[in-house]
């Protein structure tokens, strides 16, 4: 007997035919943007490291890495099966998308900002805080939508 063929409404994304396409923009970017993440942690809690890394850029670099962890962290949402199952179209799918990315990168920033007021002011504190509290973020993030998308697969 043949598989069944995913006609359902929670079936892929038929707008991108290419599988190396998907594979870049679904898996690969949000990799990066998982690292710029990280790296814009880090220089959250501590504004020195990329002035001392990029003293002649550090403004772009910054706004590189959070652009890149933004777009990361959108792509991620965009890709997941509980929001192929959605009923709505396309638009509202990247407003969600770009909503999710947007309330969790910001949402981190409150975080590591409120933060360095409580943290010890040595470099190497604020190093490990920023990226153990950027992994532990991430870490909740990815089971969160994890749960999502076997729930919203369970009930199609």
């Amino acid at each position: 007997m043949a598989p069944p063929t995913n006609s359902n409404k929670c079936s892929s994304d038929s707008f991108i035919q290419s599988s190396l396409t998907k594979k870049i923009l679904f898996s690969y970017i949000p990799l990066a943007g998982a690292a710029s993440y990280q790296a814009f942690s880090l220089n959250v809690v501590n504004p020195k490291f990329l002035k001392s890394v990029f003293p002649n850029w550090h403004f772009g670099v910054t706004n590189a890495l959070l652009l890149n962890a933004h777009l990361g962290v959108g792509l991620y949402l965009f890709s997941r099966p509980h929001m192929a199952c959605s009923t709505h179209a396309m638009c509202p799918r990247v407003a969600y998308s770009v909503f999710g990315a947007v309330m969790f990168n910001f949402g981190s920033v409150l975080l590591w900002a409120t933060a360095k007021t409580v943290v010890p002011p040595c470099t190497t504190a604020r190093a490990l805080f920023a990226l153990g509290s950027g992994a532990g973020l991430l870490w909740v993030g990815y089971r969160y939508v994890k749960m999502l998308d076997e729930n919203a697969t369970r009930d199609v």
